[in-house]
């Protein structure tokens, strides 16, 4: 069965667009999720500059709050638009874990 991985980026200004991964989410339709995010958030503060990155941890941490289904998180690739924002999903063959590694 295939699985599936999205990309968690933080976009400190939406002007330049510019990205930062942060994190990813592996799935597949059987609704077996694993996740891997940073551990040390030097870089991402390093790359936002002046602009504080508390909140935006929160948000990426708080992703996982949420009841995790494969529809929600196809629905947040494409319903993010704001600091934290997440690719737009990926096929792969290998299994959900090792994805997430």
């Amino acid at each position: 069965m295939p699985s599936y991985y999205t990309i968690i980026q933080v976009v400190p200004d939406p002007l330049t667009d510019e990205r930062i991964n942060v994190g990813v989410i592996a799935f597949d339709d059987d609704g077996h999720i694993e996740h891997r995010v940073l551990n040390n958030w030097n870089r991402v503060k390093a790359f936002a500059g002046a602009a504080n990155v508390n909140p935006v941890t929160t948000s990426v941490h708080g992703i996982f709050d949420e009841a995790l289904t494969p529809d929600v998180i196809r629905s947040m690739t494409t319903e993010w638009r704001h600091s934290v924002q997440l690719t737009t999903p990926r096929g792969s063959l290998a299994n959900v874990k090792s994805l997430a590694a």
